[in-house]
Formats: structure tokens, sequence, C-alpha cells
């Protein structure tokens, strides 16, 4: 038993130092992989540390929980603004999911140590293409391996199991694929609808309920784009009968995460001494008057 441990440390051991080794470039060397959409998340977490803004989803957008501007925007504060502090988190999101997949393909997959490490090379010493997408700071491509393998683990604690799929779902919804592969294999198992099974449902969908919900008002008192708009202001473009397009401001309750439908009011064209609406949808210039009967030649 005590040998076991000690290899099932060591595989572990070897499975941070590959996910180090295989992250190592894109962190001494940020012209390795950085776009513009990792750059928003840089600007992101730097408004957060700076106390400018508090964005709940990518800016102007109503998906992409920002988690990854939050993780990086303590070590912003901390360390300065720069491409390795921003990927620094994910790095580590990836180390966690290297550890998780050895442990588990070992506890629950009866694998020796040095065997879960081979299966999970797959991930742990990833091709240079899938390496490069795992640390990019572009919304969520890490982070869903890391919620399946926390729902795998917590599957027999309804509760947090609905807390964790309520985050993973709503930052990326690819995390659906893993609670619906672990639902499956529950039925497979025993295909029973018992008492415990039904509160163990109401217990999970308790916990995503409670995560939606503060989710949903967060979005209503963040900055969705970008430091100096309106906290609760919400601007969409709206189609004229003259085909044009005028910004609007939210008149009901808000209703903020991504499928919810809005009811919208037009903000007055008048100038008025309360604070103007952003110009989120400004009109497009409007065509040259046709030339008049009375000029035309002839």
């Amino acid at each position: 038993m005590e040998i076991t441990g000690r290899r099932l440390t060591i595989a572990m051991s070897a499975a941070v130092a590959l996910v180090l080794a295989r992250a190592a470039v894109f962190l001494l060397w940020e012209q390795a992989s950085f776009d513009a959409d990792q750059a928003i998340f840089g600007l992101m977490a730097k408004h957060i540390a700076e106390g400018r803004a508090f964005p709940m989803f990518l800016y102007g957008d109503r998906y992409l929980l920002a988690v990854e501007a939050w993780l990086a925007a303590p070590l912003f504060a901390v360390l300065g603004p720069s491409v390795a502090v921003l990927k620094l988190p994910l790095v580590l999101v990836n180390v966690a999911t290297a550890v998780l997949l050895v442990w588990v393909l070992h506890r629950d997959g009866g694998l020796k140590p040095v065997t879960a490490l081979i299966c999970s090379l797959f991930y742990v010493w990833a091709s240079p293409a899938l390496a490069e997408s795992l640390v990019d700071a572009a919304g969520g491509n890490p982070e869903p391996f890391l919620y399946v393998l926390l729902l795998w683990v917590l599957r027999d604690r309804p509760l947090v199991f609905g807390v964790v799929f309520g985050i993973g779902f709503i930052h990326r919804e690819f995390t659906a694929y893993g609670v619906t592969a672990i639902v499956g294999l529950a039925l497979l198992d025993d295909w029973r609808v018992t008492t415990e099974r039904l509160r163990a449902v109401a217990l999970a969908g308790i916990g995503y309920m409670v995560v939606w919900q503060l989710v949903r008002t967060g979005f209503v008192f963040s900055n969705q784009f970008g430091p100096g708009a309106p906290i609760a202001i919400m601007c969409s473009r709206r189609r004229t009968h003259r085909g044009r397009s005028r910004c609007c401001r939210r008149s009901t309750r808000p209703s903020p995460l991504p499928g919810r439908h809005h009811r919208w009011r037009a903000a007055d064209r008048s100038p008025s001494p309360r604070a103007a609406v952003p110009q989120c949808a400004i009109s497009p210039p409007s065509p040259p008057p046709l030339p008049s009967s009375a000029s035309a030649p002839g």
C-alpha cells in the first residue's frame, strides 16, 4: 500500500512536469500564441485589478463567463500585467486537471499509477496545437476538462455537484457533455428511479439555480462594455420603420443571461439633463438627397 502511494506520487509529479514543459514555450515567448481575443481578457483582468470595472461575461457579450479574467486579476495587481501572468492561472488549471486525471484513473479505473499516467498522456503531453489551445486565455478552453473531472469526483454530493455544474455550464456549455456521460453511466449501472435519486436531482437543481441567480444578479451590476459604461443599462440595436437603428435602454426588470428575451424602450431623442444613454448603436449617415426636378438638366 505504501509502495503504491509512492508510485502514485511519482506518477502525479511526472504529469505536472510534463504539463509545465509543454506550457513553458507559451509563457516564455508570448509571441508564440497571443491574439486579440486573449488581449480582451487581459484588459478585463487589468480593469478588475485597477477597480475600474467588473465584467461578468466577455465584454459586449452575454456568454463566456469571465473566469479567466477573475483569476488573472489578483496576479495583475501583484505582479503587473503581462502575457505570462495572464496565462499563469491557466497553466495551474492544466496542472490540477492532469493530477486529478491520473488520480481518478488510478482510484476509480483501477489502473496502476504508471498505467494511469500513460493513459493520461493525451492530455498531459498534448500535441503542440492542443497544448497551445489549453493555455490560450480565450474564454474557456482548458476549464471544461477540470469541470468534468470535478463533477465525476463530486457525483455523490449532489448539492456541490449542481454548483460546479452551474459554474461550468454558464462558463462553457460544453460541460454538459460530461454531465450527460455521468448520468448515462449511472443509468447503465442501475435503471431504477428511487427516492434517493430524486432527492439528489433536486439538490443538484438547487445548487445550479443558486449559481444561475448569482450570475444573473451580478450581471445587472457589472460593467459589460468596459470602464465608464453605466451599470445596469443595456443597449441594443433596433430597427425603426425607416430602417435605421437607434439606442435603446431597458425599461423592465433585467434578464441578463443568454437566451432571455427583453423588452426595450426607445431613448428620448431630445436633449435631457439626465444621464445620456450610451450610443452603442449609431445610426448610419443618411444618403444625399436626390436632385429635384427644378435642378435636373434639360
